[in-house]
């Protein structure tokens, strides 16, 4: 029989990830603690869209570092 083996990634930002995470999971934060406080004044003090399209155009920038990040975990695992 064939084992598997999961691993949780959490893209939360690190300070969300520090307050608390799933056993065993690795961080892999789609934004910074700064970038996530961007995106909720943008939230709060204009719209849902507004902070939605300066999400994407942060996440976006940020894809490449993302794959090779979890690429190494993945490999350690």
């Amino acid at each position: 029989s064939h084992m598997r083996h999961w691993q949780f990634v959490d893209v939360r930002s690190p300070g969300e990830f520090q307050s608390g995470h799933i056993p065993g999971a690795v961080n892999i934060p789609l934004f910074s603690d700064e970038e996530r406080a961007i995106i909720g004044t943008l939230y709060k003090q204009h719209s849902p869209d507004a902070a939605l399209r300066e999400g994407l155009k942060m996440a976006g920038s940020h894809m490449l570092s993302y794959l090779k990040k979890l690429q190494m975990r993945l490999c350690v695992s």
